[in-house]
């Protein structure tokens, strides 16, 4: 017999007195989504956030030292590469620092530029915020 293995999704979500809640998404839930989640006592809450703040998370951590957990509408900062015809017709790798927000599109996570493009993620970047508190970093020169 093949064996599945089933991926458990992890969401964060804003509620409407400023929380960030963390655990699994309630999308049954009349009016909003919910977020649920369990306490330290072991009661489970399920609490309505704003949907523009949902974001799952990526299972997958950034480079810096605290190694945060990396959502959906998470700033990042880091190193992008770029391709460009060099002078003898080969291909060359040019690196800019940038920042942008990660975001599902095409069927994946891409980081989305501050030029409206969106991108692959590069391996080595950091979570500088999100764009639900921290809008003005994208703002902001890199």
């Amino acid at each position: 017999k093949q064996k599945q293995i089933m991926r458990t999704n992890k969401y964060r979500g804003k509620t409407k007195d400023g929380r960030w809640l963390y655990g699994d998404l309630d999308t049954l839930s009349v009016p909003g989504p919910r977020i649920r989640y369990m306490e330290d006592d072991g009661c489970i809450y399920s609490i309505e956030v704003s949907p523009d703040t949902v974001g799952v998370c990526l299972g997958i951590y950034d480079k810096s030292e605290a190694l945060n957990e990396v959502y959906e509408g998470d700033i990042i900062e880091g190193e992008f590469p770029f391709c460009f015809a060099s002078a003898d017709g080969g291909i060359e790798d040019e690196y800019e620092r940038l920042k942008g927000v990660i975001v599902f599109t095409d069927l994946a996570f891409k980081v989305e530029l501050e030029a409206g493009s969106a991108v692959e993620l590069p391996i080595d970047f950091i979570v500088i915020g999100n764009s639900t508190d921290n809008p003005e970093l994208l703002k902001e020169e890199a």
